[in-house]
């Protein structure tokens, strides 16, 4: 059998991961002191909610003991983990240190390079892999060959929550909000970092641009 772990960043609940028979090390979100196991503790809404009343939340990864109690359950299984983006979290470095404890040749570790949305996929696929009875090694060649693949773009709407954490100056994110300033950004090609890819007048055209950069390298529908 092949468990597959991975975690809170692909954006699956604790209660979704038991239908799909895989498990989930949530985030932790510390907001006012107060922490939260991501998704378990807090969903989408109150955070957002928290946000817009003016509190900035903080993430930490998941703790190397509770990556090596999913571990633990599953003594005589292969096992794959699935990671968000090295770079972009300790979460990676932290399922490799957990991995470290044991003397066994059938549990993997992948950076998927990405989060959210393209985690997601990358963790969907493994599953219909495994379902239809694909190799550990097999599952491991395939997510790491697409991960190589993923683009993702990032497009800030909330100026304030950026200038209250400290990635724009007060000026900076007033005169984007007054000149209805898009910027995008985009992961960098080995996952780890964002850059800006443009800035635009507004939502639409910064679609428009994304959509532009897709056609010129081949991308499809």
């Amino acid at each position: 059998m092949i468990r597959i772990i991975t975690d809170s960043s692909t954006m699956i609940t604790s209660e979704q991961a038991k239908k799909l028979n895989i498990d989930i090390t949530p985030l932790t979100i510390t907001i006012d002191g107060k922490s939260y196991l991501e998704y378990e503790e807090i969903n989408s809404k109150q955070l957002v909610d928290l946000i817009n009343d003016n509190h900035v939340p903080m993430t930490s990864q998941p703790s190397v003991g509770s990556v090596m109690e999913k571990i633990e359950l599953y003594p005589n299984d292969d096992i794959l983990i699935i990671s968000m983006a090295k770079g972009l979290s300790g979460t990676y470095e932290t399922c490799e240190s957990a991995r470290q404890n044991y003397d066994r040749d059938n549990i993997e570790v992948i950076n998927s390079k990405t989060l959210c949305a393209p985690h997601y996929h990358l963790v969907m696929d493994a599953i219909r892999l495994r379902d239809e009875g694909k190799s550990l090694k097999e599952i491991k060649d395939y997510v790491i060959n697409k991960s190589s693949t993923i683009v993702s773009f990032l497009i800030p709407q909330d100026y304030g929550f950026l200038k209250r954490g400290g990635r724009l100056t007060p000026v900076a994110a007033t005169l984007g909000g007054l000149l209805k300033i898009q910027p995008v950004l985009m992961q960098t090609q080995d996952g780890e970092r964002l850059e800006k890819f443009t800035v635009a007048r507004n939502y639409d055209s910064a679609i428009k641009k994304i959509i532009a950069h897709c056609v010129e390298n081949n991308i499809n529908s």
